[in-house]
């Protein structure tokens, strides 16, 4: 933001104009820039400006990607390589429980109790947990997530396209990473 309150970018030698005002928020990451103007969220992606939503009610940034509810057309998209994918549509399936983005990586879990992950462009159906109390935990990195729930004993691993149990035994503690999870289990 310069002396006069604009959003300037500096990229490939040359100094661009985002906004001109003051925005809500804005973020940068290796690839994007990502600015918030009272709800309407825009993208900096390869010199170009697009408008991701109208009215985001959340939305997370991560280093390629940027998942967000958009409150003007009822779904949860991501948007990924210059492009906006509908992850959820709410008139289907209401609202999601929650989601966590990193890097290239998004995982949430949909009102139906559908834990999901999207990854280099595609979306993956992990599980359905089996009731309304199962309690599920994950986290995310560069290309895995991590996850455990109440009715799995254990760790699970999602890595580039591919699900593994990295451990069958009660865990007290979990951190991942990017491409990489440590764990302290009961074994």
């Amino acid at each position: 933001v310069d002396f006069g309150n604009n959003l300037k970018v500096y990229y490939k030698g040359e100094i661009s104009n985002l906004y001109d005002g003051i925005p809500t928020k804005y973020q940068v990451t290796h690839n994007l820039v990502v600015f918030n103007i009272g709800g309407v969220i825009k993208v900096f992606d390869k010199g170009k400006i697009t408008t991701l939503s109208g009215y985001a009610a959340s939305y997370q940034v991560g280093d390629s990607l940027i998942a967000f509810v958009d409150q003007g057309t009822a779904s949860f998209k991501v948007y990924y390589n210059g492009n906006i994918q509908t992850m959820e549509d709410f008139h289907v399936t209401q609202m999601i429980l929650g989601y966590n983005a990193s890097n290239n990586t998004m995982a949430y879990l949909s009102y139906l109790s559908e834990f999901k992950i999207f990854w280099n462009g595609n979306g993956y159906n992990i599980l359905k947990l089996p009731n309304a109390s199962a309690l599920l935990d994950y986290q995310t990195g560069s290309n895995i997530v991590s996850f455990t729930s109440s009715n799995l004993l254990g760790l699970n691993v999602f890595y580039k396209g591919n699900t593994y149990n990295i451990s069958s035994k009660q865990l007290t503690n979990y951190q991942t990473g990017d491409d990489m999870v440590a764990y302290n289990d009961a074994g």
